[in-house]
């Protein structure tokens, strides 16, 4: 029996299972929210180990806030060693602003029972269940630590994250790319996701995610990050990280406005690899129309070098 639609805006909680072991596995999606027995070493190596946070964290300066976005709050394993290795490596002074993105957020019971598995995480991941948002859309702001600031936003993150990504263009220093294999939750990983997430990067911000599906790979560099693929963790042979690089200057002197000068197939595939730029882009021609030129030829003839 078909159970009735419910409307865009309103949520639901997780449906989930527990195993012997207690690791959590989503029962909507049929994938484990982290690898048994090996969560917290995963999370580490995927997400802080490859966006080279404990080196960078030391950089920081008096007061200097670090932002980090993630795909997926799930139990919240991510946000708990993220904020517990803040506060032990991370300067005295330096603010840690982590913002996760969430569609089926875990029901207050579930998450108690998640954290139980992680005694060594108490302080952070208690705080965090002791201030857990009602079930309503939209970011919800928990103070954490007086160092560490949760946004949480429930809501599907391809309706949210254009917005939030707009609203909050160059801010963001890591994104974390969890949520459930691409295989298993194929709806989240879509080129709208890719583009949100170049928008928020600060130049020469990073990204890491456990996967290296190809698709998400090519939607990644088509948005404007240069990825690579590095060994995965455990039995997985791959995983990918990246990179947002910016015209190959630094970040105080990019433009803020481009020209492209014509409007024949050259300026239009310009245009096009331009798309995100976060500036202004004028486009500029002579002419009444578009490819009013050797581009708007009805047929053309290509001769072939033979050898």
């Amino acid at each position: 029996m078909s159970q009735p639609t419910s409307p865009k805006n309103t949520l639901s909680y997780a449906d989930l299972e527990f195993d012997a072991a207690g690791t959590p596995q989503s029962s909507r999606h049929g994938d484990v929210y982290f690898s048994r027995g090996q969560g917290i070493a995963e999370s580490r190596y995927v997400f802080l180990r490859h966006n080279n946070l404990p080196q960078r964290w030391l950089s920081l300066g008096t007061r200097q806030s670090f932002v980090i976005a993630e795909t997926g709050f799930g139990t919240g394993l991510n946000f708990y060693i993220t904020a517990t290795d803040f506060l032990v490596q991370a300067t005295e002074t330096a603010h840690l602003h982590f913002v996760s993105f969430e569609k089926y957020p875990l029901q207050p019971d579930d998450l108690k029972s998640a954290i139980a598995c992680w005694p060594e995480l108490s302080h952070i991941s208690e705080a965090t269940l002791a201030h857990y948002p009602e079930l309503l859309p939209g970011v919800h702001r928990l103070q954490i630590h007086p160092r560490i600031t949760l946004d949480l936003v429930f809501g599907d993150v391809l309706e949210t994250l254009p917005d939030w990504s707009e609203a909050h263009t160059n801010q963001v220093d890591a994104w974390y790319l969890d949520g459930f294999a691409p295989s298993k939750n194929p709806s989240m990983w879509q080129p709208s996701l890719y583009r949100g997430v170049y928008t928020s990067l600060k130049a020469n911000g990073t990204l890491a995610t456990f996967t290296a599906t190809g698709h998400v790979r090519r939607g990644l560099i088509q948005a404007g990050i240069s990825m690579r693929k590095v060994p995965g963790f455990g039995h997985k042979r791959d995983m990918l990280c990246g990179v947002k690089r910016t015209l190959g200057m630094p970040r105080q002197r990019l433009p803020r406005s481009l020209a492209i000068v014509g409007s024949g197939i050259a300026a239009a595939c310009m245009a096009t690899e331009l798309k995100n730029f976060p500036g202004t882009l004028h486009l500029l021609w002579k002419g009444a129309v578009p490819a009013d030129g050797a581009s708007g030829k009805p047929q053309a003839a290509v001769y072939p070098l033979l050898q």
